[in-house]
Parts: C-alpha cells; structure tokens; sequence
C-alpha cells in the first residue's frame, strides 16, 4: 500500500515523500525518523547492485561519502552502485 501510494526510490530500498502538502500524519512520522534510521542501517553486499556506493553504509561503520566528503564532492556518479 505504501509502494502504490508513495513508490520507491530507485533502488527499491526507501519510501519516497509524498508530493502532497499534507502527509498522512502515522506516515510523516516514520518518515521524519528515516534519515536517522539509514544511519543505523548496514548493508551487506552480495550479487546485486542495490548499494548505493557512496551513500549506504555498507564499509566500516559509516558511508563513504562521510568518510571521504572531498573525494564524494569530486565524483562523478554519485549515485554509483556496488556489486
């Protein structure tokens, strides 16, 4: 029901906002603690490419892209994935 009503990101992993102004109030709550959430999250990395390579956290214990905020800032594909 979420999916239909909200979809997902590329990925499959995460909810998207809604585009409305007014969100469903049990919803934007679980929402509001999403970011905080994706911090306590760890992937691990199998035969896939649903690991975002700089944003999850998938090596050691934080993502690459808070390890390395100058390299992040200077790549390319931000949105670059794991296998």
């Amino acid at each position: 029901m979420i999916v239909s009503k909200y979809g997902v990101d590329s990925l499959g992993w995460w909810s998207k906002k809604s585009r409305y102004a007014h969100e469903v109030g049990c919803w934007k709550s679980i929402l509001a603690g999403l970011e905080l959430f994706k911090t306590l999250v760890r992937f691990q990395v199998a035969n896939s490419s649903s690991v975002l390579f700089w944003q999850d956290v998938w090596c050691e214990d934080s993502s690459l892209k808070s390890q390395f905020p100058n390299l992040f800032r200077m790549a390319r594909f931000k949105e670059a994935t794991v296998d």
